[in-house]
């Protein structure tokens, strides 16, 4: 009786933990740059209305976002705006199989409303424009593309005083939301975005300039949530998702 007893307490309590597993793979957390985040709201409802499953967003610089999981940070899933990070992540041991690019972005110069010119470097110029928003170059890739433009226009020094850094590209669109800045380097999702308010767009296009990639990695993770992971994985890489960041403007690789 006394063994009988034991053997289903440990069977109630194996149930538990698995009922507890389960329970906890409902959710996974998804660290995602900045850039991709208003497209990555519309893939998340539209995962979640065809799965009971919920998917956290954590927007942030593919930089810091990097520092966060090498330090152990509890996703399941990272989308970067550069191969760099996308790199370091697997140097660390972090990742679960190998990456994947979902799509390509591109960098718009905004334009506060009430400044002429459709000519991106002769804009900069103009006194009217008193300050720049700029994601800081160390932590986002939009960011160090937008610097290197400036430098290759030899804008750099002329500039300079004018830059008010943002931490991501998030935090620049904030600026440009709030009306402090003058202009700023953005992405092409908040130009086709209903959150892009009023100023103009101008995409800045050079020859040496390629699209930016924006590349997903499953992580190694100690929880439950690897199964969520790869249907959400499979999910961006469906029609559904392309046709959204095609929408906010992204460019889509060709499909196997």
């Amino acid at each position: 009786m006394v063994n009988r007893d034991i053997a289903t307490r440990i069977h109630i309590t194996i149930f538990l933990m698995l009922l507890c597993c389960s329970m906890m793979a409902q959710s996974i957390k998804v660290a995602v740059a900045s850039n991709l985040l208003l497209p990555m709201q519309a893939i998340e409802k539209k995962f979640e209305s065809k799965y009971p499953y919920e998917v956290e967003l954590i927007p942030g610089a593919s930089g810091t976002l990097t520092s966060q999981i090498i330090n152990g940070a509890p996703y399941e899933i990272f989308v970067s705006a550069d191969d760099k990070y996308i790199d370091e992540v697997i140097d660390k041991d972090k990742a679960h199989g190998g990456p994947q690019i979902i799509c390509f972005g591109t960098v718009y110069l905004w334009v506060k409303s009430g400044i002429a010119g459709d000519d991106p470097a002769a804009i900069l110029k103009q006194e009217k424009v008193k300050s720049i928003g700029l994601a800081h170059p160390d932590l986002a890739p939009y960011g160090k593309l937008s610097r290197d433009w400036l430098e290759v226009k030899q804008l750099g020094v002329l500039v300079h005083d004018k830059i008010v850094y943002g931490t991501s590209i998030g935090q620049v669109n904030q600026y440009i939301a709030a009306g402090s800045v003058d202009a700023a380097f953005t992405s092409n999702s908040l130009k086709f975005s209903q959150k892009k308010g009023e100023g103009k767009f101008i995409k800045i296009e050079e020859i040496w300039m390629d699209p930016i990639p924006q590349t997903m990695l499953i992580l190694k993770t100690d929880g439950p949530g690897l199964f969520v992971a790869t249907l959400f994985k499979d999910f961006l890489l469906g029609k559904e998702s392309r046709r959204i960041f095609q929408d906010f403007g992204y460019e889509l690789p060709v499909a196997e």
